[in-house]
């Protein structure tokens, strides 16, 4: 191993049992077969970081998912800088090379990720841009599904979130009509503003009514789900028969509620969504095709706002902060301390 590297480094490791983890030293490792070692320069906060490190995320699909009370590391993308490589790697990459990367572990000084998930960073594009892939693979994903399905317009919750956002724009870009749905009468205007083609507030009296004709008028058969919970149904009921929703959170943190008519009579099915599970089943060079593609588009369309930055070691301040600020932009740790 490159004796320039240390023996042990800074990690935020996952307990598993309920708390929010705790930053230890871990020792370093050498990159296998088909790996490279990088340097973390910034890593993002995301809903399924706290729910890794508390222990009832699985973090990969089964059989490799980990289960509760195993000590893990925390964080599922970043930027750094690739500091060793390891044996026949599939995606050749040179020491030195700026990488935007999407697997476990980033809530750390380092890090070992499979040469094919990690893209180099294009001119223009801040390592702290870089550092938020995953909503982007999110975004991208949700299109596939809503294009491949054959579904004329789709509608999405949380539409006011870095990941709503985001699929404003490039469902807009792409030339399909998206129905969002917000909490605050703040974020029509704001949406509209950024190209929105519907804004609805859920909280409002008519907004069952107002969901159902729009998604008539735009044959809107898919739906993608974040808060779970009565929602759910209520999203369900107002879609074209035959439609089908995909839940991809639940910030509800409630049982999902949907009617026996909506299910049994009008033919509408419910699914969940992990870009997780989709990002394991592609081969090496389909998830470099994937990865390359959002690198291309992370400077404009797949742009994520940066809201603050934290420290590695405050990472229990930056988990306090998140829910405050996640409205604002993403959230960074920063393992080598550079917040300014």
């Amino acid at each position: 191993m490159d004796t320039s590297l240390p023996e042990t480094y800074k990690a935020v490791i996952g307990k598993r049992d309920g708390g929010r983890g705790e930053l230890q030293d871990v020792p370093m490792q050498k990159p296998g077969k088909n790996e490279v070692l990088i340097k973390v320069e910034f890593a993002p906060i995301n809903p399924s970081d706290m729910g890794t490190a508390m222990g009832f995320y699985p973090v990969y699909p089964p059989p490799n998912s980990i289960p509760e009370n195993v000590p893990t590391r925390v964080g599922l993308e970043g930027s750094g800088t690739i500091v060793a490589v390891g044996e026949d790697c599939i995606i050749k990459h040179e020491l030195g090379t700026k990488v935007s990367f999407f697997t476990l572990g980033s809530w750390g000084q380092y890090i070992i990720v499979p040469s094919e998930r990690c893209i180099p960073v294009q001119p223009g594009v801040s390592m702290e841009q870089a550092a938020c892939i995953g909503n982007p693979a999110t975004c991208i994903h949700l299109f596939d599904l809503t294009v491949k399905g054959g579904h004329k317009a789709a509608i999405q919750n949380a539409a006011s979130s870095a990941l709503g956002r985001m699929m404003i724009r490039y469902f807009k870009l792409k030339g399909v009509k998206l129905i969002n749905i917000v909490r605050k009468n703040e974020y029509i205007d704001e949406l509209l503003k950024e190209g929105a083609d519907y804004v609805l507030n859920q909280e409002d009296e008519e907004f069952p009514i107002k969901l159902k004709e729009i998604a008539a008028k735009e044959s809107a058969t898919i739906a993608f789900d974040s808060i779970g919970g009565d929602m759910l149904g209520t999203i369900l009921w107002c879609m074209p028969p035959e439609s089908e929703i995909r839940l991809l959170g639940a910030f509800s943190m409630k049982p999902i509620q949907a009617s026996i008519q909506d299910l049994l009579f009008e033919g509408k099915t419910i699914k969940g969504v992990w870009v997780t599970r989709f990002l394991q089943s592609l081969k090496p060079d389909e998830a470099h095709k994937f990865f390359t593609e959002i690198a291309s588009m992370i400077k404009d369309t797949l742009k994520s706002n940066i809201a603050k930055k934290f420290k590695l070691e405050d990472f229990q301040a930056a988990l306090k902060a998140y829910k405050e600020l996640s409205g604002k932009g993403k959230i960074l740790l920063c393992p080598w301390g550079n917040v300014e």
